[in-house]
């Protein structure tokens, strides 16, 4: 026999139901408080535990979220398929601690569309070992160290706004910067090559006099170079979006302070 007690403490009530194995507990700042109180005073218990698990609350809050990517029992899907691995993981161990998760999804139904299979598969694990950020769109955000004109420290063929152009290249704040994938080097073993290259912020702010924070769709990046230890990535396409250090003349903020964001 299942048995129920609703109570008040101050300005705070609790549910609290037990019997038949059941043993659960919930204030009425649950987000299932509503829904509980009404279930335990029908007596209708069939399933209520789900109800009391925060957990579950979470995966299926999520499950709204995106029609690519599922949890079920505990297994991430994407695409209806199933997988693991560190990203999976991540995401599980999210949930779990109740962090809003819609810029991961973002940030995966990105990655799928990057046509490197090594990049899909080795991109999450560079980003969190250097602690890197996605922003709400599932963006990876990123440092460049460029000279006191804005222009890059390095010069060749590329696009600006959708403009061809050859040299140094603008990264003044709102511009967009490109260059044709076929041309992006796509080896690891490869250091200073071909590419629009992205990196931590240490890395940045030893390369330039100015420091600029730009965004790149995890899509874009085409390898991750193993010299410097691994702190920076070849892309094909970023927006830069402020001066974070360097010039006087710009307002600058320290690394993550302008947006919500996600911290791997």
């Amino acid at each position: 026999m299942i048995s129920y007690i609703i109570s008040r403490m101050g300005d705070k009530k609790s549910v609290s139901i037990i019997g038949d194995g059941l043993n659960e507990i919930a204030d009425s700042e649950h987000p299932n408080w509503d829904e509980i109180v009404e279930r335990v005073t029908k007596e209708d218990f069939d399933g209520i535990a789900e109800l009391f698990s925060l957990e579950s609350t979470a995966i299926k809050a999520f499950e709204k979220l995106s029609e690519r990517v599922a949890v079920r029992h505990g297994s991430v899907f994407f695409d209806g398929g199933e997988v693991t691995g560190p990203l999976a993981d991540h995401l599980l161990r999210a949930l779990r601690e109740g962090v809003d998760v819609a810029p991961l999804v973002k940030f995966w139904e990105n990655l799928a569309n990057n046509p490197s299979k090594d990049s899909r598969e080795s991109l999450f694990l560079w980003l969190e070992s250097h602690n890197f950020t996605i922003d709400q769109d599932g963006m990876i955000v990123g440092y460049k160290g460029v000279r006191s004109d804005m222009r890059s420290v390095s010069s060749g063929p590329g696009i600006v706004n959708g403009v061809e152009t050859n040299g140094n290249l603008d990264n003044t704040p709102g511009n967009v910067l490109e260059v044709d994938r076929k041309y992006v080097d796509p080896n690891p073993d490869h250091h200073c090559s071909r590419g629009l290259h992205v990196g931590t912020w240490s890395y940045a702010s030893g390369f330039g006099p100015v420091v600029v924070e730009v965004r790149t769709n995890p899509r874009d990046v085409v390898a991750v170079p193993r010299d410097h230890n691994g702190e920076k990535m070849r892309t094909m396409r970023y927006k830069v979006e402020r001066v974070l250090a360097g010039l006087t003349n710009w307002p600058t903020e320290g690394p993550h302070s302008a947006s919500v964001l996600f911290d791997l």
